[in-house]
């Protein structure tokens, strides 16, 4: 599987954009703590973008 292979199956989806139950977890139980995250998941970015907004909030 390539890049056009994903880009191809990911503009077909009709992709769930709200944040996972773990990103929650994790930005309720640790974010405050470390103050930082690297998100090395793979998919859409849903909890990439979650964390992104959460972050700015502290």
């Amino acid at each position: 599987m390539d890049k056009n292979y994903w880009e191809s199956y990911y503009a077909q989806q009709n992709a769930i954009m709200i944040q996972s139950p773990f990103a929650e977890y994790v930005a309720k139980n640790l974010i405050a703590i470390c103050n930082s995250l690297i998100d090395l998941g793979c998919g859409n970015g849903r909890d990439a973008i979650y964390f992104a907004n959460v972050i700015k909030m502290y």
